[in-house]
Order: C-alpha cells, then structure tokens, then sequence
C-alpha cells in the first residue's frame, strides 16, 4: 500500500506536465459539460476571450464566445456544443467571431465524450478552436494571384511574340500613333472646356429663371412643375461639373492646396451632409475614426472631401439596407507624416470579380441596369482615383456580389501641432459608467472607442431585453451607471419602450438617458424631453456634440453646447440701394437673369451689351461694382478690364477703383488667371445663383467701405506700436522701423478686414491664427526675391512677386499690405520703378512683422 501516495504524486506530475503542453498549444482548448459551462481550458483560450482565467471558468461558452455564420449570430440550438450533445459525435465548422471592427474566422471542433466512473457515466464536450483568418485569406488571394499571374503570362507572352515579330516596322508607326494619341488628348480636353462653356450658358437661364420662378406667387401644380425643372438643371449642372473635373485632371490642370485643417470635423462634416439621404433609405451611417489619428493636418481638405463625399453618396445609392461606415486609421506614421487610411464600408448589391477590373475606368458602369436603375456618368470613381494619385495616394476595392463593398484609399498628409483639443470639462467624465444599448455592432464599437477616450467606463449590450437586468444589477453591486445611451431603433425593445421603462422605474430613473436615433421623427425631440430623456442626438453623431451633451447632462444644464463647431448659414445681406452696379453682358438672355436677380435683391443696375460701351459709361457714371462677362464682340472683358485699371492708374486712383467681377462659363484653372491677370478682383462662374451673386456683392461692398472706416484693430496697434515705440521696437538692417517716414501710413498699411477673414476661418479662433501663421511664414523668401528684382531693376520678377504677395494677402482680407504690393505689381507691368519703391518694400516687411504679433 505504500506504492500508492508514490502512484498519485506521479499521476498528478503526470497531469500537471498535461496541462502545462495543453497550455502552450496555439489552439484554444476547451472542456465544457452539456449546459455548456467550462469546466477546463487552455491558455490561449483565455487570450481568445480577452479574459482572466479565473472568470472564464464556470461560465457558459455562449456568451464567452459570441459566434456568427453570415452574419448573423447562432442560436443556442445551433451552436456547436449543442449540435455535438444531439448527435453524440464530434462536429466540426466554421464560424465569424467579431474583434472590435474586425472579424476571426474559427475552425471549431466539439466533440462528444462520455467518461464512465464508478457511480455514473459523465458526459462532456471537448473543443477545440483554430483561428484560420489568414489561412482563409491566404488561400483566396493566392488564388486570385495564380489566376491573375497566368493571365498575365499568357497575355506578355503573346505581347512579346508579335513585339518581336514587328518591332522594326513598328517604332516609326508608333511614334506616329503617339503625336496622334497627345494631339487628340489635349484637342478631347479642349473640346470639353469649349463645350462646358457652350453649355454653361443656357444653363444660366434655365437655373436662374426658374429660381426666380420659384419666388413668384404659384400654384401647387405649376409649383411641381417649376421644382422638376430647377432640380434637372441642377442635376444636369452636377454632370457638366464632373465632366469638367474630369477635363481639367485629364489636361493635368488640376492644382491642389496645402492648407490646415481639423480631420475630425471636416470628415463629420462630410457625414452630416449625406445623413438625410442615408436616413430616408433606413440605412445606419456611422464614422469611426480611430483614437491615435492625429486631428490636426495640412493638405487638400477640399479634395479629399470630395472623394468621401462621392465614395460615401455611391455606398448609400447602392445599399437597399443595412449600414454605410467611414472608417479613418493610420497606414503609416513619422515624426512630421502621416499615412491615413479611409474606408467606406456598405452592406450594398456588391460588386463582381470581374466588374471591378473596369470599375475605375471613365464613362464605364458596372452594367447598363445599374447605369438605369442608379444613374450617373461613370465619371466618379474615375475622378476619385485620379483626385487620390494626385494627392499621392492610392485606392482600391474589395467586393462581393450581394455581401457589400468596401473602397480604401489611403493618402500622405503633413501634421501640425494640436491646440485647441477638447475642453477641460472633459474631465467630468472620468470614470463615469455608461451602459450603452444598440443591435449595430458597428455603432456599438464606435460608441466604445469614442467614450473610452473620454476615459469613462463603458459596457455594451446588443440586446435591449438585457438592459433592465443590467442597469439592476450594477445597482446591486454598488456601481450604477450614470447614464445610459440607447438606440431608436432596435428588435424586441425600441429605445423609446425600454426609456419609459427606466424612467417609470423608481430604483433607475435616476440614470441619465440619451436617444440615438437615424430617425428624422415630427416631435420626437420633444416626446423623448417628455419621457425624461437628457437629449436627442441623430446618427452619425459628432463626436463633439456628444461630449456636450454628456457633460451638460451630467452638470445639470441646459443643452447648451461647450465648444460649438462653426456652422456656414447662407445669408441674403442686403446692401444699400443705391449701390452702383454696372453689368456688361452681351447675351440678352443672361442679362434677363442677371437684371431679374438683382432686383430680386433690391438693386438697381445698368446694362451695356460690350465692352466699348461700359468705358462710355464709366466716362459718365461712378460704378461701384461692374458685373464684367469675359466673351463679348466689339471689346472682351479681359481688354475691357485692362483699360479701366489703365484709366486708374492714370488718375492714381490703383487699388482704390471700381471692383470688377468677371462672369464667366469658363471654370479652368487657366481662365481664373487670365481674369486676374486682366485687373479682375473676383469671378463668378455661370450659371449664377443667386445668393452666390449677394455674397459677392456683400464682401466687395465691404471691401470698398473698409478703405473709408476706421478699423478699431488697427488703432489698437497704431497705439500700441507707433505712440509707444519703446515697448515694441523693430529694426530692420540695423535701423528703428518706426521712423517717422513709416508712422504717417503705418494705419493704412496694417488695414485687416477682420470680418472677411472671420467669414474665411467659418469664425474659429484657432485656424485664423494658423492662417495668419502660415501667411507670416509664406512671405520672407518672396520679399527678399522682390528686393533682389527691385535691385536688378528685373520687371519680370517684380510683377510676378508683387502679385504672389498681392494675392496672398487678399485672400486673407489683409488690405494694407494687398495695396502697397498691387502699387509694386504695377510698376512692373509699366516698367517704372518709382523713387519710393524701396520704401514700399519696407513698408510691407513692417505690416507683416506686426501682423505676426497677433
């Protein structure tokens, strides 16, 4: 009997040595008994589960390990334990298990066993689990790589074969084929500019006249009538403008901007405009930008809002149901770059294999159903792809009939430094608990990402039925949840039931509650208010405005937002009357339009049909503004503009004269610059909208009073600097830059339209002062290039600087300085150097300096 504790030391080293190989298996090992409770498991089962292993034992599988097969979640008669109970044998299949955003495919294999002892027969499932993600993947790119590698050997070696046969005849046709191919490039990009101007034109009638049609006393009938065809027109417009993007990346015309920017905004921007399309189809529109993307960039925001903008509107055209997400992370990251990586993620129709070969390709479709069915110009995707390769960049899809898409692109961006983050009263949220409640999985991990940031802790349910039990349960055990965010629409529960079940609650309704709804429901805001709701926010829901609403709730006040993003809200600014305006406009058609807008505006104008007539006017009237279209008879806009600058400048009236506004169909890149090179101010391209012609009017109005109002911040700095010179001195080449000389125009020279460049910055402090920042930073190396122009009595140069430094500075509103360098451009157009012309330079290095003071 002495051999037997000798036996069991043996035995339990035998099954601890067991349980250490079991443990370092890659596969997840589990022992459950027939409720499906564990009763053993592996290491890596636990790192499956992200849990302890002392809370993975004793609990059900169920809801350790959540699976799904189409995405759909298992019942419990169809998960694996259960299937191998019921046929007592071992069942193996494949199944989804959800990380976050991402997806597993396990390999799972249950098999029942039966252990006789002495007293019963015990019955257990054995499970094991492999991870054969990459496997999966592997294998189907592999097979698509070997299909596509076998195509391409076939189609080079063919290519080589008659290359050979024909190389010596060919270089000289090629050549040929070539010039040809160049010639017909340039003379298709002509064609289209040509005929967007030729198209443009009577779209100017047709959009402006129905407009103003539309403010007129009509009935319901001939109001339908005249909303079909303003909408056409617009819809026609939207397909000219692809055409001409199209043109203008086609003949590499296409210019981008490096401007700062804040990403989460300008993206949440994009979201906000597409969400009632989205919404009016019952489609989820979600926005994740992941936690360690930097927010604060420099690059082509325009640009790249424009391709989420059509990637995102596609994805909801063509998704029946389901949900549509942006998604933005980091692909690479240095020091001064970074790499970002945007996907727009639909449950749509799909798209085949082979479609996608041609997906990218301009004036192509899918297939000519979808062209019926969605319409559109096949142009999008190909502009989409061109916009990213520029930006430097790159962009692909991955598809599947019936089962969504996914577009990717991924492109480089400068970063900036991160001021103005989000407000202290973050930090009222910390450790707060908040439960929240939505069926999407999708908005249920963005939600999670967003509140962790905030550093709250966070639970989530899929199930609304399980939100009572919780919010008990958490009482229970001492640590409620503050608030509670719950989702409109949900199976089973909606988000309004389970709300007036909380409220109705006397041990819950003190728990926070907040709505999320993809809903735009008449009185819901207030019904829920009623309910005893904290808020009502609609999908996709800015990050920001979230963060307001949950420390507004929980300081008790009123929905008053903490950090307002700036909002643009189009006005109609009316002028005075009897502001001067004269239009030249050779088209009665268009003057028709243009006549009938202003009035609608309540301005009087004159009308001249050429360019010879408007100097006859001039000669007689004062204008205040002239509404100048480019393609004329007699005389053209751009000759007709070049004779009033020389008419001013002969009366030295430079910089103080009439504002020109050009009208024009033309919208290249090209045709701007020959406007501004003309003496134009500014330019509005056909058809004119209305209230496009208002705000025009409005900032040049502004722009001529500013040159006869005080401006209150200048004053400030006249005193500051000029009446007190010793507490700011600035030298320049070792002399006091405040001589008396520079004192007696410094107010003129620092003249700012402070309202212009609010309007500019959309009223955010914290981008006016990066814009100011980056003008400061752009000047140094052109005025030094103007001071050695000026020095080599170089004409060229000095025209071209001056008007780089002019035209910086008048995008900015910065008066002062865009006046002394129009003076210097001037001068170089004449080939005459005044004897002030060095004093002028230093002029404008001493405005810029004090502007870097702000």
């Amino acid at each position: 009997m002495n051999h037997i504790p000798s036996q069991i030391q043996e035995l339990r080293s035998i099954l601890g040595k067991m349980e250490v190989a079991l443990g370092a298996v890659d596969n997840a090992i589990v022992w459950t008994d027939t409720q499906g409770r564990i009763q053993w498991c592996n290491k890596s089962f636990d790192l499956l589960v992200n849990r302890p292993h002392i809370m993975v034992i004793g609990k059900e599988i169920y809801s350790l390990l959540p699976l799904y097969c189409d995405g759909v979640m298992l019942s419990l008669e169809s998960h694996p334990v259960t299937l191998a109970i019921a046929q007592r044998s071992k069942v193996v299949n494949k199944y989804d298990v959800y990380h976050g955003n991402k997806v597993a495919i396990l390999e799972i294999t249950a098999t029942y066993v039966e252990i006789d002892s002495d007293y019963c027969k015990e019955i257990s499932i054995v499970i094991a689990i492999d991870d054969i993600t990459e496997k999966e993947r592997t294998q189907i790119l592999l097979q698509q790589s070997n299909l596509e590698l076998e195509q391409r050997v076939d189609q080079r070696t063919q290519e080589l074969r008659e290359a050979n046969e024909l190389l010596h005849e060919q270089n000289q046709v090629l050549e040929i084929a070539k010039q040809i191919a160049e010639a017909s490039n340039q003379a298709k990009s002509s064609f289209l500019a040509t005929m967007s101007h030729e198209i443009r034109t009577p779209m100017n009638a047709v959009i402006g006249m129905t407009g103003l049609l539309l403010e007129t006393d009509l009935d319901a009938r001939q109001q339908d009538f005249a909303n079909t065809i303003h909408n056409s027109g617009e819809h026609l417009l939207n397909l000219i403008n692809e055409i001409l993007d199209f043109s203008k990346l086609e003949a590499r015309e296409m210019q981008l901007e490096e401007l700062n920017f804040e990403l989460e905004s300008s993206i949440e921007e994009v979201a906000d405009i597409l969400a009632g399309s989205a919404h009016s189809k019952g489609l989820d529109l979600a926005l994740f930008i992941h936690p360690d993307v930097p927010k604060y960039l420099k690059g082509d925001i325009g640009r790249l809002r424009q391709v989420l903008l059509n990637l995102t509107n596609n994805a909801i055209k063509f998704t029946r149901q389901g949900e549509v997400t942006i998604e933005v992370a980091i692909a690479r990251e240095d020091l001064t770059t970074v790499s970002l990586s945007f996907s727009v993620i639909d449950t749509g129709i799909g798209i085949s294999l082979e479609a996608q070969s041609k997906l990218f390709e301009p004036f192509s479709q899918v297939d000519a159903s979808t062209t019926r069915q969605y319409g559109g110009t096949g142009l999008g995707l190909a502009i989409c792809k061109q916009l990213v390769s520029l930006m430097g960049g790159s962009i692909h899809v991955e598809s599947e009939e019936n089962k969504g898409s996914t577009f990717l692109f991924t492109v480089p961006f400068q970063k900036q430094s991160e001021e103005g983050n989000y407000p202290l009263a973050v930090s009222a949220l910390q450790d707060l608990r908040v439960l929240v409640v939505d069926d999407s999985v999708t908005n249920c991990n963005i939600l999670y990402h967003q509140l962790k940031s905030w550093k709250m802790q966070v639970d989530i349910l899929i199930q609304s039925t399980e939100a009572i039990d919780a919010l008990h349960r958490a009482i229970a055990i001492g640590q409620p949840y503050q608030f509670a965010l719950l989702d409109m629409q949900m199976p089973d529960l909606d988000g309004e039931q389970l709300g007036k079940q909380i409220k109705s609650s006397p041990i819950l309704r003190d728990t926070h509650l907040i709505m999320l709804t993809s809903l735009d429901q008449n009185g819901a805001a207030s019904r829920m208010l009623e309910i005893g709701f904290a808020d009502y926010l609609r999908k996709p829901v800015r990050k920001l405005r979230l963060l307001n609403s949950l420390v507004n709730t929980i300081s008790g006040k009123s929905a008053k937002p903490i950090a307002q993003l700036p909002e643009f809200i189009a006005e109609e600014v009316k002028l005075p009357s009897q502001l001067k305006i004269l239009l030249v406009e050779d088209s009665p058609i268009n003057q028709k339009v243009t006549i009938n807008q202003l009035h609608n505006l309540g301005y009087r104008v004159d009308v001249v049909a050429n360019g010879q007539e408007a100097l006859d006017m001039l000669d007689k009237i004062s204008y205040s503004i002239i509404l100048m279209d480019c393609q004329m008879p007699v005389m053209d806009g751009y000759v007709t503009s070049r004779r009033i600058r020389e008419r001013e400048a002969s009366q030295n009236l430079a910089g103080a004269g009439v504002a020109i506004i050009a009208l024009t169909a033309n919208a290249m890149k090209a045709d701007r610059d020959r406007c501004l090179a003309a003496g134009m101010d500014d330019f509005l391209s056909k058809p004119v909208r209305k209230q496009d012609l208002a705000q025009k009017l409005a900032y040049w109005y502004q722009m001529r009073e500013s040159r006869h109002l005080e401006d209150p911040v200048v004053n400030h700095f006249v005193n500051h600097f000029v009446n007190h010179p010793e507490r700011n001195s600035v030298t320049i080449d070792g002399k006091n830059a405040l001589d008396n000389d520079l004192k007696t125009d410094l107010e003129a020279d620092l003249k700012v339209d402070w309202q212009y460049l609010d309007e500019v910055c959309n009223g955010n402090p914290i981008f006016r002062q990066e814009l100011l920042q980056a003008y400061v930073d752009s000047l140094p190396e052109h005025l030094d290039a103007l001071a050695i122009a000026i020095s080599q009595v170089n004409y060229t140069g000095i025209e071209y600087e001056a008007h780089f430094i002019k035209g910086t500075s008048v995008a900015l509103g910065i008066l002062g300085v865009a006046k002394l360098a129009r003076t210097l451009e001037e001068a170089g157009k004449t080939g005459h150097l005044a004897k002030d012309t060095g004093q002028l330079l230093e002029r404008i290095r001493v405005a810029v300096t004090y502007i870097k003071k702000i």
